[in-house]
C-alpha cells in the first residue's frame, strides 16, 4: 500500500496547474516536438530523482533540502538549498492561486467576490488538517482527477479529425519557442519538495523508493502527452480561432477552460472540464503545500514547544507569500510556472549533482549512478534550463 500510495502522491503532486498550462504554450510548436520534449524531460526527471533519493538515503533519513546540504556541505550550503526551496516552492504556491482563482472566475463570474481571499482561505483549512488525512484527501481527488481525465480524453478524441491534427506548429524549430517551453514542461513535473517526505513514509527502502518516483513520474508524463495531443487536436478542429491565438499569444487558463467547455456540446462533459481544471489545481497545491509546511514545522520545533500554534503558524507562513505575490503581480500563472522551472533546475539537477560528489561509489543503492556520462548530461539539461528562462526574462 505504501508504493501505491507513494506513487499517487508523486503523480498528483506533478499533476495539476502544469497540466492546464501545458496546451496553452505546446500550440506553438506541434504535437510531436511536444511528445519528444516531454519523454526526455521525464528521463531527466526521473534521473535525478535517483540522485536526490540516493542523498536522503546516505543521509540516513529524509532531509529537507536545505538540511540535506548542511549535511553534505555546511552551512553556506544549507542556507542556499533552504532558500532557494522555499522560492521554488511560494512561486508555485502563487501560480497555482493564480490560476484557481482564475478557473474560478470563469466557473462563477462574481465581481463583488474577492474569489482569490476565499480561494486562499479553502487552502489554509485544507492545509491545516492531519497529514494523514490530508494523504487520504490527495489520493482521492487524485483518483477522481485521472477517472475524470480519462472520460474527458475520450468525448474530446470524438471530436478530432487525426487528418488533420497540428503534428509541427509554425514556431517547432525556432529557439525562443524552446526557450519558452521547457522551464515550464519540467515545473510541470515539480515533485521534488517532498523527497524527504516520502523518503521516511517509505521507511527508506530503496526498491520501494525507486518505484515510487518511477511510476510517480511516468504516469504524469504519459497523463500528459495524452491530454495535449487530445486538447491540441480539439481546439485546433473546433475553434482553430483560439487556436492561432494560443500559438501566438499568452492567455489565461481560465479561457482555455472556457473554450473546451464551448467544444463539448454535452452539459455533464462541461461539469467534467470545469472539474479537472479545480482537481488538477488542488492536488498541486495539497502536495507542494504539505511538502512546504511540513519544512517550515521543523524549522519552528526550537522557537515554539505548542505543537498546535506551531502548526497554524507553519501553514499560514505556506500560504501567506504566495498570495501577496498574486495581489502584487497580476497574471502571474504561466511567468510563475516558467520562473519556477528555473529555480526548479537549480534544486532538483545542478545541487543535487553538487552534493552527490561527496558520496563514494562503493556505498550507493542506486548502481546506475556509476554512470557519468547520464550526470554530465542532466547536469547539461539543467543548465539549458535556466539559460532558456532568463532569455525569457530578458
Amino acid at each position: 500500500m505504501k508504493t501505491i500510495s507513494g506513487i499517487l502522491f508523486v503523480a498528483g503532486t506533478c499533476i495539476g496547474s502544469g497540466m492546464i498550462a501545458l496546451p496553452m504554450e505546446l500550440a506553438k510548436i506541434g504535437l510531436i516536438p511536444s511528445i519528444i520534449v516531454m519523454l526526455c524531460i521525464w528521463a531527466i526527471i526521473y534521473h535525478t530523482a535517483i540522485i536526490n533519493i540516493e542523498l536522503n538515503l546516505q543521509a540516513g533519513k529524509g532531509l529537507a533540502l536545505g538540511d540535506l546540504c548542511k549535511f553534505f556541505s555546511g552551512r553556506k550550503a544549507a542556507i542556499v538549498g533552504a532558500l532557494s526551496l522555499k522560492i521554488f516552492s511560494y512561486i508555485l504556491l502563487a501560480a497555482f492561486i493564480a490560476g484557481g482563482s482564475s478557473v474560478i472566475r470563469e466557473l462563477i463570474p462574481a465581481n463583488n467576490i474577492d474569489i482569490k481571499f476565499w480561494y486562499v482561505i479553502v487552502i489554509i483549512f485544507i492545509l491545516s488538517l492531519p497529514s494523514n488525512l490530508i494523504q487520504n484527501i490527495n489520493n482521492t481527488l487524485f483518483i477522481g482527477l485521472i477517472s475524470i481525465i480519462g472520460i474527458l480524453v475520450f468525448c474530446l478524441i470524438l471530436t478530432v479529425n487525426w487528418a488533420h491534427i497540428p503534428l509541427f506548429g509554425d514556431s517547432w524549430n525556432n529557439f525562443s519557442a524552446l526557450c519558452a517551453i521547457l522551464p515550464l514542461i519540467f515545473t510541470s513535473f515539480g515533485f521534488q519538495v517532498i523527497f524527504h517526505t516520502l523518503t521516511d513514509y517509505c521507511n527508506k527502502d530503496s526498491k520501494v523508493l525507486n518505484r515510487v518516483f518511477f511510476f510517480g513520474s511516468l504516469i504524469p508524463a504519459l497523463v500528459y502527452i495524452i491530454w495535449n495531443c487530445s486538447v491540441l487536436g480539439a481546439i485546433y478542429e473546433n475553434a482553430p480561432d483560439f487556436y492561432l491565438k494560443m500559438s501566438t499569444q499568452k492567455i489565461e487558463v481560465g479561457e482555455l477552460v472556457k473554450h473546451l467547455t464551448l467544444i463539448a456540446k454535452v452539459e455533464l462533459v462541461q461539469i467534467l472540464i470545469w472539474w479537472i481544471a479545480i482537481l488538477a489545481i488542488i492536488t498541486s497545491v495539497i502536495g507542494i503545500g504539505l511538502g512546504l509546511t511540513s519544512t517550515i514545522k521543523s524549522q519552528l520545533t526550537n522557537i515554539i514547544s505548542n505543537k498546535l500554534i506551531r502548526h497554524y503558524l507553519s501553514v499560514i507562513a505556506t500560504v501567506l507569500p504566495g498570495y501577496l505575490i498574486v495581489i502584487c503581480i497580476p497574471n502571474v500563472f504561466i511567468a510563475g510556472l516558467s520562473f519556477a522551472g528555473m529555480i526548479l533546475s537549480f534544486i532538483a539537477i545542478i545541487l543535487p549533482i553538487f552534493l552527490f560528489k561527496s558520496v563514494k561509489e562503493s556505498d550507493l543503492y542506486y548502481p546506475i549512478l556509476k554512470n557519468k556520462i547520464l550526470i554530465y548530461i542532466s547536469f547539461f539539461v539543467g543548465l539549458l534550463i535556466i539559460v532558456c528562462e532568463i532569455f525569457n526574462i530578458i
